[in-house]
């Protein structure tokens, strides 16, 4: 963090409604249909609901929706300056280490992840934190676990200041 411009963590922010669900990926035409619309340069709120669990417990950390390589991709692409979660991390749980690697900290969420869809968890989810990467490595800044008072400016455009 000793290396982002202090730029990145103000400026002109859009909150937006993606209500998901257990394991659901928030994706590119999620972004793109909601509004208010999303523009260059601004720093994105994603409200799913999730915030509603923050807490040490496994609902919260293991089962939130989040983004994985596609919204990733979107966001980059879009030139958005910044972005924040009202869940546990800009990666989808699958795609990090709860279920990753070769010592997941979680690994009876692969067995859980194959009862619901057939699949490993490798499949939908192969690569290892693409968003923090693909993100970070342009210089979009991420802010995780936000809550407080963000069903306040839902739907809302405002200024922000999340300062490391």
């Amino acid at each position: 963090m000793d290396e982002v411009p202090l730029k990145s963590s103000f400026g002109n922010a859009v909150c937006v409604d993606i209500s998901k669900e257990r394991w659901e990926v928030i994706t590119p035409e999620d972004l793109e249909n909601d509004r208010p619309e999303i523009q260059p340069g601004d720093i994105v709120i994603l409200h799913t609901g999730w915030h509603k669990y923050y807490g040490d417990n496994t609902k919260y950390f293991i089962y939130s929706p989040s983004l994985y390589r596609e919204a990733g991709e979107w966001f980059v692409g879009k030139g958005v300056k910044g972005t924040g979660y009202d869940h546990q991390t800009l990666d989808h749980p699958l795609g990090t280490k709860i279920r990753w690697g070769a010592d997941p900290i979680c690994p009876f969420t692969i067995d859980e992840h194959k009862k619901e869809t057939g699949r490993h968890p490798g499949e939908d989810f192969p690569d290892w934190e693409p968003c923090h990467r693909l993100l970070l490595g342009n210089g979009i800044v991420g802010f995780e676990n936000v809550g407080g008072d963000i069903d306040k400016v839902v739907g809302k455009r405002f200024a922000v200041a999340a300062f490391p």
